[in-house]
């Protein structure tokens, strides 16, 4: 066997031996993702049994008690009380605000000061 030989020889077995641990890889992701799916039920299940309520609707109460709590209140205050850092979060305020608006719980005066109806 000659050196040209022995090295197509051994990048067979070594791209051989990536492919069964590709394989193994692909493997345990799929267990993996399983394993996530049933964590996800666990905690589904513990928050039902604990009456834990939906993140929307922990932000709906949380926008309506800033609302109430302090009339006048501008979207940058709902913010800071609910602890919204970042532009997702403080989206999802807003997108709270437009809905309670169209809903009538609360209104609009000004530039951007709200209100409970």
């Amino acid at each position: 066997m000659d050196f040209a030989e022995y090295i197509a020889n051994e990048r067979m077995r070594i791209s051989a031996k990536k492919r069964e641990i590709e394989k193994q890889i692909a493997q345990l992701h799929a267990q993996d993702a399983e394993l996530d799916g049933e964590l996800v039920a666990i905690q589904a299940y513990e928050n039902a049994k604990r009456g834990k309520r939906k993140i929307g609707e922990m932000r709906r109460e949380g926008v309506i008690d800033a609302v109430r709590s302090t009339p006048g209140i501008q979207r940058a205050g709902i913010c800071d009380r609910l602890g919204a850092r970042t532009d997702s979060q403080k989206q999802a305020i807003s997108g709270t605000l437009t809905a309670l608006i169209k809903e009538g719980v609360i209104r609009r005066e000004g530039t951007r000061s709200y209100y409970i109806n």
